[in-house]
C-alpha cells in the first residue's frame, strides 16, 4: 500500500517550525514515523503558501485595529491552492490513499483515491485556543466551512479522542447527509460511526525504557516529599492556579511538598513559596532541552494538569511513558488518555482543592498503591498510548477502505 502523507510544512525540518505548533507538527511527525514501518510512505510538502491580496489586507487590517485575529490561512483561496498543488503531487506519486493530519489543507481536495484524516479535533472544538487569537467571525466562518468540506470529503476520519469523534457528529449534523450517501445499512449513528474511528496517539518522544527501568525510577523517588510536576505553555487554561493551591494545600495538611512549573511563567499575585521551583518555557527541539524535560518526568511524582480547556495533551502521554501517574481534568478527549486507577485520575471542572489533595494524600499514605498506579500507568502507555499501537490501529483501519 502506498500512501501520501500530506502536510503543508516540511515535516523533516523541525527548526523551522512554528514555535507555538512544535507540539502539533510534533505530533504530525510521528503520526507519518508510525506508518512509515507499514506501507510504502510518500510525502506531499512543503507547500507553497500563496495567500491572496484580500487575505493578507484582512490580516493586517485586524492586527491594526487590535480586534480579533483574521486567521489568513483558513482562507478559502490559500485552501484551494493546497488543494491544486496536492492534486499535481498525487499525479506523480500515484498513491493508493491520501492521509494528513490537517482538515484546511484536504479539504477542497479533489482526487479519485481516498482521503483520510488523521487528527485531534474539528476546528470548532479547538477555536478558542488558537495561540495567534480568538478567530473573527470571518474566520469562524471560514472555520465551520473547513470542518464541514473535511468531513463530506473525507472516506475515513480518525480521532485520538472519543471526545473529538463525539464533537464530530454532534456539531454538524447538517454534514450527516454526506455520511450517509456512502453508507446504507443500519441506523444513522451506526453509519457515522462506521466513517470515524478513534486511534489515541503516541507520546512525542523517543521511549525505549523498560518495566526494570521504570521499576527503578520509582525506587529512586522519596515517600517522604510528594514531588508535582505542572507541564503547560498556558498556565491559565491549563490549571496552574489549580495546581498551586493543591501544593499549599498538602504543604498545609502536612504533607512536604514541591511544586515544579515547566513551560511557562506563573499568574500569580504573590509572590511564589519557596516550594515552587519555575524553569519556564524549554526548547525540547535542542538535547539539553529535552534530557532537563526527561528528568523533571523522572524525579516527580505526578503530573498535575487542572485544565480549564483542552483536547488531548501530548504531556500526559509523555508522562505514562516514564510511569509518571497524571492527574487532571475530565474534559475534552482527556478521559480518552487518563483512565481513572490506571494512569491516574481526572476530576471534575469543578472539583475542590480538597479533592485533589485528598487522593494523593491517600496515595502517599499507602505507598504501595502509589507504587502500583506507577507500573500501571506504563503499562498503559505499552498497550494503547504509543506510537507502535497507534501505526497498527490506523493501518488497519486504512487497509478496510481499499
Amino acid at each position: 500500500m502506498k500512501v501520501a502523507f500530506v502536510t503543508h510544512y516540511d515535516l523533516h525540518n523541525k527548526w523551522r517550525w512554528s514555535p507555538h505548533l512544535i507540539g502539533h507538527f510534533g505530533t504530525s511527525y510521528y503520526m507519518a514515523q508510525s506508518l512509515k514501518k507499514h506501507c510504502d510512505l510518500e510525502f506531499i510538502g512543503p507547500l507553497a503558501d500563496n495567500y491572496s491580496l484580500v487575505s493578507k489586507v484582512e490580516y493586517h487590517t485586524h492586527r491594526l485595529l487590535n480586534i480579533k485575529t483574521y486567521h489568513a490561512w483558513a482562507a478559502p483561496s490559500i485552501n484551494i491552492n493546497y488543494a491544486q498543488q496536492i492534486a499535481k503531487n498525487i499525479l506523480i506519486i500515484k498513491p493508493d490513499i491520501i492521509l494528513c493530519p490537517h482538515m484546511n489543507v484536504i479539504a477542497y481536495l479533489q482526487c479519485k483515491q481516498p482521503i483520510v484524516l488523521w487528527t485531534d479535533s474539528l476546528y470548532a472544538g479547538t477555536m478558542s485556543t488558537f495561540p495567534d487569537g480568538e478567530p473573527c467571525q470571518t474566520s469562524i466562518r471560514h472555520l465551520k466551512t473547513l470542518d464541514k468540506l473535511a468531513l463530506k470529503n473525507c472516506k475515513l476520519i480518525i480521532f485520538s479522542s472519543d471526545w473529538a469523534a463525539q464533537l464530530a457528529i454532534q456539531t454538524y449534523k447538517e454534514a450527516e447527509s454526506a455520511f450517509l450517501e456512502r453508507f446504507t445499512e443500519g441506523t444513522a449513528s451506526r453509519k457515522l460511526s462506521a466513517k470515524i474511528k478513534v486511534v489515541p496517539t503516541g507520546a512525542n518522544l523517543e521511549c525505549n525504557r523498560t518495566k526494570n527501568e521504570i521499576e527503578n525510577i520509582i525506587k529512586s523517588k522519596s515517600s517522604k516529599v510528594c514531588k508535582l510536576l505542572f507541564c503547560g505553555v498556558n498556565w491559565q487554561r491549563k490549571g496552574g492556579d489549580v495546581a498551586l493551591e493543591v501544593a499549599k494545600q498538602l504543604n498545609n495538611s502536612g504533607l512536604l511538598t514541591e511544586l515544579t512549573i515547566l513551560g511557562c511563567q506563573p499568574l500569580a499575585d504573590e509572590s511564589l513559596p519557596d516550594f515552587v521551583k519555575v524553569y519556564g518555557f524549554v526548547d525540547r527541539s535542542i538535547q539539553e532541552g529535552q534530557k532537563l524535560v526527561e528528568s523533571l518526568f523522572t524525579e516527580n511524582h505526578f503530573l498535575v494538569l487542572p485544565s480549564k480547556v483542552d483536547f488531548t495533551p501530548g504531556v500526559l502521554r509523555e508522562a505514562s511513558s516514564f510511569g509518571l501517574p497524571c492527574i487532571s481534568t475530565n474534559i475534552g478527549g482527556i478521559p480518552t488518555l487518563i483512565r481513572d486507577g490506571y494512569n491516574g485520575k481526572t476530576f471534575e471542572a469543578d472539583a475542590s482543592i480538597s479533592e485533589y489533595c485528598g487522593y494523593i494524600t491517600d496515595l502517599f499514605a499507602n505507598y504501595s498503591k502509589y507504587i502500583a498506579l506507577s507500573l500501571s500507568s506504563f503499562q498503559e502507555y505499552q498497550s494503547r498510548l504509543n506510537w507502535n499501537a497507534a501505526g497498527e490501529a490506523t493501518m488497519r483501519h486504512l487497509q478496510s477502505i481499499l
